[in-house]
């Protein structure tokens, strides 16, 4: 029985050595995506004035470019194209910073 106490409180100490380890995985996660925002935000203010609205507007607020052109005094079109060269831009810049020791793929991949 003694035995048996003994390999219980075993597998209860490796099972929290593991929850430890899967812990710091976790905040290490959490640290390396709050960084990674922090990253596209700043990009995301690079963004020329136009093109930045229309971004945040659409991407960010959840407007429709019919929404966009009515706020801004555009056509719907125009919306489009600059919320395309918005995210192309985007792209750009975060590739550039990247290039600095970054993973450029989960960045290209999320737009």
């Amino acid at each position: 029985m003694k035995n048996s106490k003994n390999v219980r409180f075993d597998g209860l100490e490796n099972h929290a050595a593991m929850l430890n380890l899967q812990e710091e995985s976790d905040l290490l996660e959490h640290s390396e995506k709050e960084r990674l925002l922090e990253h596209i935000h700043d990009c995301i203010g690079q963004l020329p004035d136009r093109y930045r609205i229309v971004f945040t507007l659409h991407a960010l607020e959840d407007y429709t470019h019919e929404e966009i052109a009515i706020e801004l005094g555009i056509v719907a079109g125009t919306s489009r194209s600059q919320y395309l060269r918005a995210k192309q831009k985007l792209i750009e810049l975060i590739q550039k910073k990247q290039s600095y020791g970054g993973q450029v793929e989960r960045f290209h991949s999320g737009f």
